[in-house]
């Protein structure tokens, strides 16, 4: 199932975020404060360090490898949220109340073709008086707007 598989995907990464910040603590905690000055560098002793091709310390990698999870997770987590999401509009749409929606939403869908259709056909045969009154209700208001009539257009 595809929920259980990305949810064991996301506590997995969860503990592997809790295992990485307990090691980083560790590693801080065992450090002098000397070293830890040492390691606290600067854009510029970090630039220094990228040019001159030092390695990266342990404690650099454990943290880059911390984001990186952290970005998982958070990825992982907005993926199960949409495939609950999608889940519960499924099994919406299948009570009685989805079925009726989903009929109407077809209805509608079904009369907006035919009426993209008629206008069309108004325009290109250039027969404005049997285009349902929409094509007159534009011009008509387009041509009050022209007069000074009060008609605003919003442009």
């Amino acid at each position: 199932d595809m929920v259980t598989a990305l949810e064991n995907r996301w506590f997995r990464i969860i503990k592997d975020i809790a295992s990485n910040k307990k090691k980083l603590v560790i590693m801080k905690a065992s450090k002098s404060p000397k070293e830890s000055k040492i390691l606290e560098k600067g854009i510029f002793g970090r630039l220094l360090d990228v040019v001159t091709g030092k390695k990266k310390t342990s404690e650099t990698v454990l943290v880059n490898n911390l984001k990186g999870l952290q970005l998982m997770q958070s990825e992982t987590y907005s993926q199960l949220l949409d495939y609950y999401v999608q889940k519960s509009e499924a099994e919406y749409r299948k009570t009685c109340l989805g079925k009726i929606e989903s009929l109407f939403g077809k209805i509608a869908g079904i009369v907006c073709f035919y009426k993209i259709i008629l206008s069309a056909k108004c325009l290109i045969f250039g027969d404005l008086a049997d285009s349902g009154g929409v094509i007159n209700c534009l011009l008509y208001t387009s041509d009050a707007a022209d007069e000074g009539l009060g008609v605003d257009l919003g442009g």
